[in-house]
């Protein structure tokens, strides 16, 4: 009789098998750090060689005109909304199904982050939550392309217009995605993608804003992440508050890098994914992640799939915990909506300490995925081999095979 491992029997995939590890580099990396020692080039500078090379050909490659190179996502996300003047009293429709530094960009600004629903096939958020969501103090829309998959632009555009806000987007997850064979960078007002450690593309921390937009990238790359100075003009002349968000020359000595093998990777990453999306689809109880033909590439940070615990025959947390005994390196995800944090009071929608409001919308969607649905496995995993994926499916189809067994051990 066949045993799951969590009851002692055989793991499908036992500790002799690894997966790939992350970060991943090689000599480009390192010669190219070397050049910065060298140098003597290192910081202090908003626009040193390797940091203007790096900001122009990640733009390029996301098909956006201009990228500015800066500490982390969540500050693009902070400068981005600056640019267009939100501040207190204002609001910025963000998912509730997302990281928190969504939301944190406009409570570092004094602003209200609106929290609305997801679409449950993109997991990103739903257009038609945001219209509902819009009051006449709403400034702004941050979606997120979630795990890689591109939000419907489109359709946000077309709210952007009609009620005259602007789009700062949380590209965090989307490095190489593609919507209709065109990547994301230049899509709304402005997109802002993180490189930290766990990201598809990293130089352990940092980030990088994309616009179209050459009057605002001037403003963000030389004033609004630099201490408010202006292109052209002395470095102790200031215009206005600004931050100080420059990326150095080391990440952009070692994001030229990254951007080396990142298509051949993003590639591998999509071949399994679609690989593994038609195993999982032959096991009751599991739905595989929708790619439909508009994705033509999907940045895959996070595949997330779904357990329905009533046709898998089991909850969410005992699926995981005997998934994990077979070796599929699987987690539940996200595990609340954004607004379910200590920090925040859902009853009053203070902020804690005094740090402002915020508010939060029905969001029946968010609260699924993360409390009943939801299963995800980092990007690492899709740089593994087709067979690996084929050790995936089975782990998970012997649980399903099993089910009974997990079911007598609850009663």
């Amino acid at each position: 009789m066949e045993r799951l491992a969590l009851h002692g029997g055989t793991p499908v995939r036992d500790g002799s098998k690894s997966w790939p590890k992350w970060p991943q580099y090689d000599e480009t990396e390192l010669n190219n750090v070397r050049e910065v020692f060298e140098s003597r080039v290192w910081g202090g500078t908003a626009h040193g060689p390797m940091k203007t090379a790096a900001q122009a050909k990640f733009a390029a490659y996301h098909d956006a005109k201009f990228g500015i190179g800066l500490t982390s996502c969540t500050a693009g996300l902070e400068i981005g909304l600056k640019a267009f003047g939100v501040g207190a009293g204002d609001e910025v429709i963000v998912p509730a199904f997302t990281f928190i530094a969504t939301a944190f960009a406009p409570m570092y600004l004094g602003a209200t982050p609106v929290m609305a629903d997801i679409h449950p096939d993109s997991l990103c958020l739903d257009p038609n939550r945001t219209e509902e969501a819009i009051t006449p103090r709403t400034r702004a829309i941050s979606p997120v392309h979630y795990g890689g998959y591109p939000a419907d632009m489109e359709r946000f555009e077309e709210i952007a217009r009609k009620h005259d806000l602007a789009i700062i987007v949380d590209a965090a997850h989307a490095h190489g995605a593609e919507w209709k064979g065109t990547k994301l960078g230049g899509m709304g007002d402005a997109s802002s993608y993180s490189l930290g450690g766990g990201k598809n593309m990293s130089t352990g921390e940092g980030g990088m804003l994309t616009t179209d937009n050459a009057e605002l990238a001037e403003r963000w790359l030389y004033t609004l992440s630099s201490f408010g100075r202006a292109k052209d003009e002395p470095g102790y002349v200031h215009y206005e508050l600004g931050g100080h968000y420059p990326m150095n020359e080391f990440q952009a000595a070692i994001l030229l890098g990254q951007l080396e093998r990142f298509d051949e990777q993003t590639k591998k990453r999509n071949r399994n994914a679609q690989y593994l999306n038609s195993l999982l689809a032959q096991i009751d109880g599991i739905e595989p992640p929708p790619i439909p033909p508009e994705v033509t590439q999907h940045g895959l940070h996070i595949y997330t799939f779904r357990i329905k615990p009533e046709e898998f025959g089991t909850d969410k947390r005992t699926f995981l915990d005997a998934a994990h005994a077979e070796g599929v390196p699987v987690s539940g995800g996200h595990p609340r909506p954004i607004y379910d944090n200590p920090m925040l009071d859902l009853e009053t929608g203070d902020v804690a300490g005094g740090a402002g409001k915020f508010r939060a919308l029905d969001c029946p969607e968010s609260e699924l995925l993360t409390r009943e649905e939801g299963i995800a496995m980092g990007h690492v995993t899709l740089l593994a081999e087709e067979s690996d994926m084929d050790d995936i499916a089975e782990g998970i189809a012997k649980v399903r095979r099993n089910v009974a067994q997990l079911r007598q051990v609850a009663v």
